[in-house]
C-alpha cells in the first residue's frame, strides 16, 4: 500500500504520507487514553461521591453530548472542511466566534431562567437545579472547546490538537482525585472545578490561535453564510444519528427490562472497540483531503481515501472476526456472568459496526461536495427503518431482534449513502487485495475458534495466535509484501520528524 504510494507520488507527497501516518499513530494513542479515562471516571466518582452522584454525572455528560451540536451549530465541522484552504482565516474565525459567543450568551440566560425545568427533565428532580446550572456551564465550555479544536484539526496540527485534549483529560482526572481530599466530597464543587480547568485550557488555546492568526475586527460574513449552509443540516443529522444508535435501548427496557438492557449494552460496548480502528484514520483524513479538494487535486484526495479505506479493511476484517469469536468471553471478563452474551449477538453487532467503519470514510464524499443536506435523507430513511424494526422485532426476539435491527440499519445507512453519492466519483478499491484479506481473516478465525474449543487458552493467548496466523496467511496469500511492511516502518520512523 505504502509502496504503491511511493511509486506514484513525489517527495512532497511522501512527506505528507509520513506526517499522515505519524498523526494516525498519535490519535491511536489518544483513543487508548480516552478509553482509560472513561474507565477511571467510574470509580473516581462512584466511590468518592456515591452511586447517585455517578448517575447525576452520567446524565450531565449525556445531555451535554446531545446539546453540544445545537449550541455550536456544528460550525466546528464546517471549519474543519473549509478553514484550512481559506486565504483569510482570521476573518472566518472572527465570524464563527461571533456567532458562537452570541449563542453562548443566549444559552446562559435561558439556562438560568429554566434551571428548575431543566433539572426536572434531566434529573427528574427540580431540587437539583444547581446541577442544571453546572450542566449549562459545562455545555458552554465543551461547545466552545470544539470550535477551538476544529482550528487545529483543519490545519492538520494533530499533535497540538491531541495535546490540548490530553491536558484536558489529565486536568479532569486530577480534579476528581484531589478535590475530594482537599475540599470535601461534594460533586457539585468537583464539577465546578472541572469547568474552571476546562475554561483555563480553552482560554489558553484561544490565545494561541490569536497569536498565530491575529484577532480580526472585520468578520467575513459571506464565508459565515457558506459555513452555516454546510453545518445546519448536520444539526438535524445529530438527532437522527442518536435514533439509529440509541433508540433500541429504550425499546428493550420497556419490553424486556433492565437486565436485558445491561446484557445488550455490554455487548454493544465491546463491539464498539472496532471503531477505534477507523476513528484515528478518519480524524486525520478529513482536513487533509479537504485542502486537496479545494486546490482541485481531486484524484489525489480520492487516492488518500482509497488508501485509508484499504488500511481500515486490512486491520478491521480480522479484528471483526476475532471480536465475534472472543466477544462472549470478553463480555464475561469485563462484566461478569450477568453480562454474558451469546456469539450470535456479537456476530450481528460487530458486523454492523464493521460496516460503519466503511461508511465513515465514504461519507466524506458528501462533506467534500458540501452536500451535507443529503445526510438528512440518509439518516431519515435509516432512522425510520430502525424505529419500525425495533418495535417489531424486540417484543418478539428480545435483544437478538435489536442486534439484527442494528446490523440492517447500518447496512441500509451505507447503501443509501452510496445512492445519494452515485453521481460523484467513487473511492477506488483494490479488490484483489481485499479477497486475500478476507481469506486470511477467515483462516485465522477458524484456527482461533478451533483452539478455543479444544483448549483452555486465555484471551491474550488467543489474540496473539490470531495475529500470528493472520499475518502469516496474509504473506502466504500475497495480501501484503515484505517491501510494503519495510516501507510502512520507514514511514513511521521518518514521520516522527514530519
Amino acid at each position: 500500500m505504502v509502496g504503491e504510494i511511493a511509486s506514484r507520488w513525489g517527495k512532497d507527497d511522501l512527506s505528507t504520507a509520513r506526517k499522515f501516518t505519524s498523526d494516525v499513530v498519535v490519535r491511536v494513542g489518544f483513543q487508548i487514553l480516552n478509553g482509560l479515562k472513561g474507565l477511571a471516571f467510574l470509580p473516581l466518582i462512584s466511590r468518592q461521591f456515591g452511586a447517585e452522584a455517578y448517575a447525576i454525572w452520567s446524565q450531565i455528560y449525556i445531555t451535554v453530548t446531545l446539546l453540544t451540536p445545537i449550541v455550536n451549530l456544528r460550525l466546528n465541522d464546517a471549519l474543519v472542511r473549509y478553514l484550512g484552504s481559506s486565504e483569510d482565516r482570521a476573518r472566518m474565525l472572527a465570524a464563527t466566534a461571533t456567532v458562537t459567543m452570541g449563542v453562548s450568551v443566549l444559552v446562559v440566560v435561558v439556562g438560568w431562567l429554566l434551571r428548575h425545568l431543566l433539572a426536572t427533565v434531566v434529573f427528574a428532580d427540580k431540587a437539583l437545579s444547581d446541577f442544571a446550572v453546572l450542566l449549562v456551564g459545562m455545555l458552554l465550555v465543551r461547545a466552545n472547546m470544539q470550535w477551538v479544536l476544529a482550528y487545529f484539526r483543519s490545519l492538520s496540527a494533530i499533535r497540538t490538537h491531541t495535546a490540548i485534549q490530553v491536558i484536558q483529560i489529565v486536568g479532569e482526572l486530577l480534579v476528581l482525585t484531589v478535590v475530594p481530599v482537599l475540599l470535601g466530597q461534594r460533586l457539585e464543587l468537583a464539577i465546578a472545578v472541572i469547568i474552571g480547568v476546562d475554561l483555563s485550557i480553552l482560554t489558553g488555546a484561544i490565545l494561541v490561535i490569536g497569536r498565530r492568526e491575529g484577532f480580526s475586527l472585520s468578520p467575513d460574513w459571506s464565508a459565515l453564510k457558506r459555513l452555516l449552509q454546510y453545518s445546519f443540516p448536520l444539526i438535524a443529522t445529530a438527532g437522527l444519528y442518536w435514533i439509529v444508535n440509541s433508540f433500541d435501548r429504550f425499546v428493550i427496557v420497556h419490553y424486556r427490562g433492565l437486565e436485558d438492557v445491561a446484557v445488550y449494552s455490554g455487548a454493544y460496548r465491546v463491539s464498539q472497540v472496532l471503531k477505534t480502528l477507523v476513528q484515528p484514520l478518519s480524524f486525520v483524513l478529513l482536513p487533509l483531503i479537504s485542502r486537496l479538494w479545494e486546490r482541485n487535486k481531486i484524484d489525489t484526495a480520492l487516492l488518500w481515501m482509497s488508501r485509508s479505506l484499504e488500511v481500515y479493511l486490512v486491520a478491521a476484517t480480522p479484528a471483526a472476526i476475532g471480536l465475534i469469536i472472543l466477544g462472549p468471553a470478553l463480555s464475561r471478563l469485563l462484566g461478569g456472568e450477568g453480562l454474558a452474551a451469546p456469539l450470535q449477538l456479537f456476530a450481528w453487532l460487530v458486523s454492523g459496526v464493521f460496516i460503519v467503519g466503511i461508511y465513515q470514510i465514504h461519507v466524506y464524499l458528501v462533506y467534500l461536495h458540501g452536500k451535507t443536506s443529503r445526510l438528512i435523507t440518509v439518516f431519515g430513511i435509516t432512522g425510520s427503518f430502525n424505529v419500525a424494526m425495533n418495535l417489531v422485532l424486540v417484543p418478539r426476539m428480545g435483544i437478538m431482534g435489536a442486534a439484527i435491527t442494528t446490523f440492517f440499519s447500518y447496512a441500509l445507512q451505507f447503501v443509501v449513502l452510496l445512492m445519494v453519492n452515485r453521481r460523484h466519483p467513487s473511492i477506488p478499491v483494490n479488490r484483489s487485495r481485499l479477497i486475500r484479506v478476507a481469506a486470511s481473516s477467515l483462516l485465522m478465525g477458524g484456527v482461533v475458534y478451533l483452539v478455543m474449543r479444544l483448549t483452555s487458552a486465555g484471551i491474550v493467548s488467543l489474540v496473539a495466535l490470531g495475529v500470528a496466523v493472520y499475518l502469516g496467511a496474509l504473506f502466504l496469500f500475497r495480501g501484503i509484501s515484505r517491501g510494503e511492511i519495510e516501507e510502512l516502518l520507514s514511514t513511521l520512523r521518518k514521520g516522527k520528524d514530519a
